[in-house]
């Protein structure tokens, strides 16, 4: 059955090829045809799908098989070279957007004000060692810049609080 099916439709497609010679020629007539072709290659004790495609489509395969292969593989050889050159244009589009994107994000953050409360501010982390001394300092002193999310963003907008 399955076989049978494919049949159809191999036939089916190299009769919608033939539809733009043979529309001139028959016009309105040409639809009825068509309906009746379908009809029988579409009847199973016809097996007029397995006829049209042993008659017509499978020689006319066979006879231009390399000629197909190569379309083929020139198709997909065009179609690579195209998705490659998609793709490193993509990349390029990503880098400059995303460049300009953490630029803004940068931006974005030095205008949020900054909250003056104890609990926004940082504390020292204050460690004592056997001997009593202080060890580490906090991690950002007053003065110091917070680490920038885009490289070009000036230190000034974003001086930690």
């Amino acid at each position: 059955m399955a076989v049978l099916l494919d049949c159809v439709w191999v036939v089916h497609a190299a009769g919608a090829f033939v539809d733009a010679v043979f529309l001139e020629l028959l016009g309105a007539n040409l639809y009825l045809l068509k309906l009746a072709i379908l009809v029988y290659m579409a009847m199973r004790n016809a097996q007029g799908a397995k006829t049209v495609y042993s008659q017509a489509v499978a020689p006319f395969l066979l006879r231009h098989e390399a000629q197909i292969d190569d379309g083929l593989e020139f198709t997909r050889q065009q179609a690579s070279k195209k998705g490659l050159e998609a793709k490193d244009m993509a990349l390029q589009l990503i880098s400059r957007k995303s460049h300009d994107i953490l630029k803004l994000i940068g931006m974005l953050v030095a205008s949020i004000p900054q909250e003056t409360s104890p609990t926004a501010q940082a504390k020292p982390a204050v460690q004592e060692t056997d001997t009593g001394s202080q060890g580490a300092k906090s991690a950002l002193d007053e003065g110091d810049t917070a680490p920038s999310i885009a490289g070009d963003v000036d230190a000034e907008a974003t001086r930690s609080c």
